[in-house]
């Protein structure tokens, strides 16, 4: 820490400390890899962040972004990305970083929609029959509601009912 002597009237000496201001830098929003085919949210106004201080990011961040072509369709916003490798962001995006001792750039994350679907089997006679199928829109990693019930039928368990990817299926099986 930077320093300067000085000497009171008296004729002793003493320190007095110098106060360096800290450091902006420019802290700025854009909008990632938003496909043109969706609504362009409005972005958070650029700031500024102190160096080595807290920042805290835009909460909520930006309003889910419908398809042009399709509202079925929403991309979810889902956090920021920092520009900056060394920059982790609290809160899966939604937090607060250190701010480092450059400039900035926050990128949207959005979790986009993708097609499904489930398919219900009933056992009869000792084989699985496909008995309905639903095509569904849901995102990456949710785990979807399943509620059809068959009289007389036990769900049987479900190794994993995520939505995998786009096209996936999710079987689920019901016993007598």
């Amino acid at each position: 820490i930077p320093y300067v002597i000085k000497q009171q009237n008296g004729g002793n000496w003493f320190i007095d400390m110098v106060i360096i201001p800290k450091e902006r830098f420019p802290v700025s929003y854009n909008l990632g890899d938003l496909p043109d085919e969706y609504d362009k949210p409005e972005l958070p106004a650029d700031e500024t962040g102190k160096y080595g201080e807290g920042f805290m990011v835009v909460t909520p961040g930006l309003s889910n972004a419908a398809r042009t072509d399709d509202p079925r369709y929403v991309a979810v916003f889902d956090g920021w990305i920092p520009s900056v490798n060394t920059v982790e962001i609290s809160n899966g995006g939604k937090g607060t970083f250190t701010m480092p001792k450059q400039s900035i750039t926050l990128s949207a994350r959005w979790k986009y929609p993708v097609d499904y679907s489930i398919e219900y089997y009933k056992k009869a006679d000792g084989e699985y029959r496909l008995e309905n199928q639903e095509a569904l829109i849901g995102y990456v990693d949710d785990i979807p509601a399943i509620s059809r019930s068959f009289e007389g039928y036990i769900r049987k368990s479900v190794e994993d009912e995520r939505i995998l990817a786009k096209g996936h299926t999710i079987e689920v099986y019901y016993d007598p």
